[in-house]
Parts: structure tokens; sequence; C-alpha cells
């Protein structure tokens, strides 16, 4: 592999010995399966041959020996006074990024040895927040996902409490410090929903504390409760038409806006969550049956639906022409380097980035929920049952569904009384 970017015998040879030399060939293959350029990876190359350079000067003579602060050394001292000869001589590009790789490659082998991360002490903040995840993972269930939101915000109360006082004295605390915090969150210029999910977060942050026996009593009863009343709000949504133009928006003769029409397919005809978008792999599609397999998301159960015709003739363009040429099964990657599966965020991103494209203003929640609202809203109007559009979004409580019968214009006209008109005198 490594003759593809390195021609010279005498070259080879060097890249080939010291330390790094029996791992260039697999990290040249690495690299090319994450789908870097040749010009990119010859880079990446380059840097590594510089870090081996550089260990052999300071005879390290196995991977094994290599320790954290001669990485440092390398970055901090001596490439900005770098002096090595040809070929090493002041070409730098791809250096810190070529080490990066090193690094991870020969940690995920086991090789090496001082690179492990440190404990972090039960009384810092960090060892607070590796318990509290324990807590809510083992303890309560929860997602992952959802246990990141828990760490954000027990991170945000941590790092509030540390620099009023200098310290996290946790076992000090008063509910009189909770309503200060509780206040502060309730005063800051959030959304309702915000504020309410950063004190359900604080309130299990504290029932937390009261497990691990850090507090004597449970102060989550000092957070106060938001009042936000079930089923108040309209979900915002496009009309149909717009959702059109939306899908239409994406340039097709691109790998990434065929990814991206096929996503937003996805999500606008079968009111997919971006987080079920990003979780789906090759194995989810039967084309034969002509069905999409969902994977779990926040209901407890993975779920079948249709793949309607055009979504599906939208995926397989994306499979055919535009997916990069990789080992692993996740359906939607990034379309440059380092290839590898969308997040869910990534999935939100596209949908805000070509609904800008597409001129479309008008509407608070331009991420990808509003595809999932404007499914539901086009077939409550329609006449389907409520049932059955809880069963196509995969909620796992039929009332979340109920919200959208206030979009049923049709249904609630009927019903609509005259207002009645004053009388004249």
């Amino acid at each position: 592999m490594l003759e593809r970017y390195i021609k010279e015998a005498t070259a080879l040879q060097r890249y080939r010995s010291g330390p790094l030399g029996g791992f260039t060939d697999v990290l040249a293959v690495r690299f090319q399966e994450r789908g870097y350029s040749p010009g990119s990876i010859y880079n990446l190359l380059h840097g590594i041959g510089h870090l081996n350079r550089y260990l052999v000067q300071r005879e390290i003579g196995h991977v094994g020996e290599l320790r954290p602060e001669h990485i440092a050394s390398f970055l901090k001292d001596h490439l900005p006074n770098c002096a090595c000869g040809h070929p090493n001589k002041g070409v730098f590009r791809g250096v810190p990024a070529a080490v990066r790789h090193t690094i991870e490659y020969l940690r995920e082998q086991n090789l090496l040895r001082g690179f492990e991360t440190a404990e972090p002490s039960p009384d810092s903040v960090d060892g607070v927040l590796k318990r509290l995840d324990a807590y809510v993972g083992k303890v309560r269930g929860l997602s992952k996902s959802t246990r990141v939101h828990h760490r954000i915000a027990a991170k945000r109360f941590l790092d509030s409490r540390h620099n009023r006082f200098g310290a996290l004295k946790l076992a000090e605390m008063t509910s009189a410090e909770v309503l200060d915090y509780s206040r502060e969150a309730l005063t800051a210029s959030w959304s309702l929903a915000t504020k309410k999910g950063v004190l359900g977060h604080l309130r299990v942050f504290l029932r937390f504390l009261w497990w691990e026996r850090i507090l004597n009593r449970d102060l989550s009863r000092a957070v106060p409760s938001v009042i936000q009343w079930r089923l108040a709000d309209v979900p915002k949504h496009l009309p149909f038409k717009k959702v059109r133009l939306l899908l239409n928006t994406p340039d097709t003769d691109t790998p990434m806006g065929k990814r991206d029409r096929a996503i937003m397919m996805l999500l606008a005809l079968l009111g997919l969550r971006a987080g079920e978008v990003a979780a789906l792999k090759l194995d989810h599609v039967y084309w034969r049956e002509g069905s999409l397999t969902v994977p779990r998301a926040k209901a407890s159960h993975q779920r079948s639906l249709p793949l309607p015709s055009e979504a599906a003739r939208a995926l397989a363009d994306y499979l055919q022409h535009g997916r990069p040429k990789t080992q692993t099964r996740a359906l939607f990657l990034r379309c440059r380097a380092p290839i590898m599966p969308l997040s869910p965020n990534a999935v939100t991103h596209l949908v805000r980035h070509n609904t800008r494209r597409a001129g479309i203003t008008g509407t608070l929640h331009t991420g990808s929920h509003v595809l999932r609202h404007s499914l539901a809203t086009l077939l409550i109007n329609k006449g389907v049952p409520v049932k059955q559009i809880s069963d196509i979004l995969g909620h796992a409580d039929i009332r979340s569904t109920c919200i959208y019968t206030k979009v049923d214009v049709r249904r609630l006209s009927e019903v609509a009384r005259p207002f009645p008109a004053l009388k004249e005198n």
C-alpha cells in the first residue's frame, strides 16, 4: 500500500524502519478507507515519517517505550524549532493530524502504556459526573443521548457552585442555594421547555446525590416546578407545498445533494426523528418487501414502516451514486474525510441548511422535527386515524399524538360556532 504514495526505494525503506515503521502500511490503508484524498494521505504519511525520525533521534526503538511527554515535546518543542534535514525540513503540513491518527491507532491496538486517561477524583467535577452517568444509565435506565443532557446540566450546576465557593462542598448544600440556582434558571432568556428541562435535570441530579449519600436529605423537593400545560402548544409545521420545495432543494448532481434528499425524504414521508435517521444501517432496508426497520429511539421497541417509492428511489440513487465506498454498515455517511456515520446533530444541521437555501421562513423550528410535525399535520387533516399516526411516528403514548388534533382544520371547522354578533341599538 505504501508504494502508492512513496515511490523511491530509499524513502520506502526509511518509512518502514524505526519504531513506527511496522505501522505505516496499515495506516495508509486506514486513511484510504476513511476517504482521504491521495494528496492528504501523502501529507499524513509524511507527518508520521517526521515523528518516526524524531523518535529514532530520541533513541526510542519500540512503540512500547513511547510516552505522552515524547509526543508533547515533538509538537510543542521540536516542530516550532525544527532543524531536521531532507525530507522533513520545513514541511509540517498534516503533522499534528498525523500524530493524532497514529496515537489513536496504537491505543486501539493496546500498544501504548502511560496514555490512559487518569481516573478522576470522586470529589472532582469529572468524578461526580462519571458517577452520575452510571446512576442515570444503570439505575434509571436512560439512553445514551439522554445521559449526555443530564451530564451537561449537572456540569453547569457544578461549575456554578465551584466558581461561587472555590470548591464543590456538595455535602454542605442547602435548599436555599438550590432555590437561588433555580431562580437564575427561571429568569434566564430560555424558552419555557428549556427551563423545564434544566430544572428537571437538576431534580434528577439532587436525587442522585441523595442516592449516593452525599446529601443527607432529598433536596430535589426544593426545585420549583415549571407549569407547562400538556397539549397547550400547537405544533409548528410547514404546508406540504413548502415541504415539496424543501425536498427539491438539494443538488442531486452531487453526492452530498443525493444524501441530503434521501435523508429529508425519510424525515418528511415517514416522520423519522434525527436520531433514528442517524442510527439507520444498510441492514435496516428491506428492498424486496419495500420496508424500513426503524431502530429504537425514544420508544422501547423498533418499528417497521413501508418505504414509499419516492423515498426508495432517492435512497437507491444515493447508495448507487453518492455513498462513499467503505466497510461501515451505517446508512448515511459524511461525504468528506474522515468518512464516518452522520450524527443526529448533523442531520438537523443539513435540514436547516437546505431550509435556508430554499428561502423558507416564518417557522420557529427549522430543524428536522418540523418535517415530522408537517407529516403528522398532513395525515390528521386527511382523516387518518390517530392510532395509525401514532404507530407511524413511534409514539409510546397515543396522547403524544393527540396534540395534532389541534391542527385538524376541517374537523375543527365543523364544530366551531359562529361568534355572536353585537345587537345594534
